[in-house]
């Protein structure tokens, strides 16, 4: 008898193992509190070259954000899009995120500037 005998047997067993696993993501459990103050400081202001909208990278400093909030600076609304984060999608206190936005130009924002998020 071989040691591959004893490790699996002769192979005349046919057993299945179904999956018992669920693959949860970190993104899954990032709950956003609408009674919270979901906050980004502005860390740069981009431009990208033939481009009209401006590309913002940012550091959330409360709550939580992601591309469907609504977004405003001093009481004007901006639109998003195109958001990244190392969560794909979403954003939490501390991490740093990148995304376009329209309706406010390079001129009315600036470095150090905070930008408020709510839910829609």
């Amino acid at each position: 008898m071989s040691l591959v005998t004893l490790t699996f047997g002769y192979g005349k067993q046919n057993f299945s193992v179904p999956p018992m696993m669920h693959i949860s993501h970190p993104k899954d459990h990032i709950k956003i509190d609408p009674d919270s103050e979901n906050k980004l400081e502005v860390l740069k202001i981009v431009t990208f070259y033939k481009n009209p909208e401006l590309y913002i990278v940012g550091r959330v400093i409360s709550g939580a954000v992601k591309e469907d909030m609504q977004c405003t600076f001093r009481g004007q609304e901006i639109g998003i899009s195109c958001f990244d984060s190392h969560l794909k999608g979403i954003g939490k206190q501390g991490m740093v995120v990148g995304f376009n936005i329209q309706g406010i130009s390079k001129k009315e924002l600036s470095k150090g500037d905070v930008l408020e998020f709510s839910l829609s």
